[in-house]
């Protein structure tokens, strides 16, 4: 008896010990990518609102403004006052762009400003730039832009900062060129960098320190159990002659017990909420997104997925109701994140179409052979859900569903695909379960929500429930809204016709505006 307790002592340490490590291994891997994919996508991002505000300049200026600025001479100073004034107000109202202006390029190549917008500090000292300013610190980029007619992005510095930039080559109607310019200062790009490089560091502190607390704490159990095993080696008979059952002491050992399985679950959330992926990854795809995701416990059956496929094209959104909530929902998303790292794994190294129909029936079979379900397993497990793919160089979009339809919203009506009914894995489930997949046609404005059914199913005052009906009406009423006064206004009714009541089951909503 004593070598079979020392035996599991070391198998069960071993085990926790290899586990840590891998967690560590796995946060720190985690945190560089996290990082990486951000900085590149906020780049991305930056270079788009450059373009953006750029092309929106001509707006500023009357209609033929660029076929008079030829020469030095030609827009009079009150003219040049009003677009100096247009421009700083619209660079002023944008957070991130520090200055934007339009230049002209003489024969002899130099470059001139034909107008800027001036900062308050600028404006105060009367320092600023006017009508056909000479630019004499114009890089070779710039030099070249008219000439090579490409929209180009650099990094630079002059008199006023270091920037990046964007030169948009313009041409009117009459034949006249000219360039559109926007920068950004590289001091505010590196700010918003070195935050987010700042909460990857703290998170990843957080994660040591909690290992180590947990080190700790499994360290002096261990210590204590050890104790426990020589104490019983040398008192063994006279222990089991004196023992007997102490309710009280009885009463602590359970308390204690509870706690340790409660701080276990608190534990296991973290790792939950940490296989969530980082809503970045969609912002190349989608003007807006926003997600609802609320368990019902502390941990539960709900899960979202977003992998970016290496075309760096497609993205696949899955969204799971896994069976049950609490700590059994629990276990069933760490078994489908393990199949869809797979799957996206099968994808990538193309042995596996991006299609969700398959992508469902790889779901089934994998489940189904993983829990033995084909030969008399009591392991009735699976899932409800939806995937969504969406190809934005081709505009292609697929969908297939189990038990779970997508809804969508164009021109202010709303249809819905209500995918098939039958679910992904369980034991009644056949294990050659075919799927039916859709296609979308994507135009711009159109809007796609993905939900569990626990927002459906919840249950308010007279026995009622929220219903598909509510939910309808609410998304289509609001579709002429940001998604973040979407959200809220989901937030809101939910919690209204909650009321007092206990939350049903695990909720997720996912909307998408392409």
């Amino acid at each position: 008896m004593i070598k079979k307790l020392l035996r599991n002592y070391y198998i069960k340490n071993t085990i926790i010990i290899a586990m840590a490590l891998l967690l560590l291994l796995s946060s720190m891997i985690g945190a560089y990518i996290s990082y990486s994919q951000c900085k590149e996508t906020f780049y991305k991002h930056i270079d788009k609102v450059l373009k953006s505000t750029a092309l929106n300049l001509d707006l500023l200026f009357l209609e033929d403004f660029h076929n008079r600025a030829i020469n030095k001479g030609d827009i009079n100073s009150t003219e040049d006052m009003r677009n100096i004034y247009m421009l700083s107000k619209f660079a002023n109202n944008l957070e991130d762009v520090e200055y934007v202006y339009t230049l002209t390029q003489q024969q002899d190549g130099k470059v001139y400003f034909t107008s800027s917008s001036m900062t308050d500090e600028e404006f105060e000292e009367n320092n600023f730039v006017a009508y056909f300013d000479y630019y004499d610190e114009a890089t070779e980029l710039l030099q070249n832009v008219l000439r090579n007619n490409k929209i180009v992005y650099e990094e630079a510095s002059d008199k006023w900062g270091t920037f990046r930039t964007v030169f948009i080559p313009k041409t009117t109607k009459s034949g006249t060129k000219y360039i559109l310019g926007v920068d950004v200062k590289i001091d505010y790009i590196n700010k918003i960098l070195n935050e987010y490089l700042a909460n990857t560091i703290i998170s990843f502190v957080v994660i040591l320190i909690i290992l180590m607390g947990l080190g700790l704490y499994f360290w002096r159990i261990s210590r204590r159990e050890l104790q426990e095993i020589g104490e019983l080696k040398a008192n063994l008979e006279q222990e089991i002659e004196d023992r007997t059952c102490d309710l009280s002491l009885a009463n602590k050992v359970i308390e204690k017990s509870h706690q340790n399985i409660q701080d276990s679950i608190k534990f296991a959330s973290l790792i939950q909420k940490a296989l969530l992926p980082d809503k970045i990854i969609a912002d190349r795809y989608v003007q807006e997104l926003f997600i609802f995701w609320k368990p019902k416990d502390t941990v539960g059956g709900d899960i979202y997925f977003m992998s970016e496929l290496d075309s760096g094209n497609e993205i696949i959104i899955m969204v799971i109701d896994g069976a049950g909530h609490g700590v059994p929902g629990a276990f069933v998303t760490m078994l489908v994140k393990a199949i869809e790292t797979q799957i996206i794994g099968e994808i990538r190294a193309g042995h596996l179409k991006p299609s969700p129909a398959n992508i469902l029936e790889y779901f089934n079979q994998a489940i189904k052979i993983m829990l033995k379900q084909e030969k008399g397993s009591q392991s009735n497990a699976g899932f409800d859900g939806g995937i969504l793919y969406f190809n934005k160089e081709k505009n292609i979009c697929k969908y297939a569903g189990a038990k779970t339809p997508l809804y969508i919203i164009k021109d202010g009506n709303l249809e819905i695909l209500k995918s098939d009914r039958k679910n992904v894995g369980f034991v009644r489930t056949k294990i050659n379960q075919k799927y039916t997949e859709y296609d979308i046609k994507i135009e711009k404005g159109t809007q796609l929500y993905l939900c569990t059914d626990g927002i459906i199913d919840q249950e308010g005052k007279n026995d009622s429930r929220y219903g598909k009906a509510r939910f309808e009406s609410l998304i289509l009423s609001n579709s002429k809204k940001s998604f973040s006064e979407q959200k809220f206004d989901i937030i809101s009714d939910f919690e209204y016709f909650q009321s007092d009541f206990k939350q049903s089951d695990d909720i997720t909503v996912l909307g998408l505006r392409f």
